[in-house]
């Protein structure tokens, strides 16, 4: 498994392989970012590119490669 996949796997807390707005959010504040909520739901919705309400491994490689 790779680093990026570790991440990934660590804020996905219920291992359903995606990260959903309440894990997003902890994952924000964990890397304190010091972002408010408007700030973070934007953030969500530029990763979940295919807009299911939740991020899946490859919409969050494809954002992390483009930072």
């Amino acid at each position: 498994m790779s680093e990026l996949e570790d991440v990934f796997h660590q804020f996905d807390k219920n291992d359903n392989d995606t990260i959903e707005w309440h894990e997003f959010q902890q994952m924000i504040d964990e890397l304190q970012q010091g972002l408010d909520l408007k700030a973070k739901l934007a953030l969500f919705e530029e990763i979940d590119t295919n807009r299911t309400g939740m991020i899946s491994f490859a919409e969050f490689r494809q954002w992390w490669q483009s930072r």
